[in-house]
């Protein structure tokens, strides 16, 4: 008897192994929006480009725009242009990864979660403000939660 309960919780924690991979992947969809700093409207024909840690970018397709990631670690960078425009900051939501409190329970499925970076989830949402006057850039990274 005590074998089986042993086998059953050992099955039980490799089917939970990797909670937030298996629920959430190891990518990412993030909106992307350029708008003016003083209207708040979208910017006809901006063009922004996503670049994570390892120097990979990844162009966003329209404005506002989607864009599929691959979570890594670190801070990724969100660069801006249109015609007549300068792009002053950067803003993103707040994200958290939730299946990866299942962790704490089954340990080991952490092993798998943060070596696939799906222990973190980027802002689901990212705000680029841009402006029609030249303006000092300010900071362009976002930071994965």
């Amino acid at each position: 008897m005590k074998k089986i309960i042993m086998l059953g919780l050992s099955a039980g924690m490799l089917l939970l192994a990797g909670c937030a991979t298996m629920i959430s992947g190891s990518s990412q969809q993030v909106n992307v929006q350029a708008i003016d700093a003083d209207t708040h409207n979208q910017i006809s024909g901006a063009k922004c480009v996503i670049t994570d840690s390892k120097g990979v970018s990844y162009p966003v397709d329209g404005n506002p725009g989607v864009v599929t990631l691959p979570r890594v670690y670190g801070d990724i960078t969100v660069d801006c242009h249109a015609s007549n425009y300068w792009q002053k900051s950067v803003g993103g939501g707040e994200s958290f990864n939730a299946w990866t409190l299942l962790d704490v329970l089954f340990w080991p499925s952490a092993i798998v979660d943060v070596s696939t970076g799906a222990a973190k989830n980027y802002p689901s949402h990212i705000t680029v403000l841009m402006s029609s006057k030249p303006v000092a850039k300010g900071s362009n990274k976002i930071s994965a939660h």
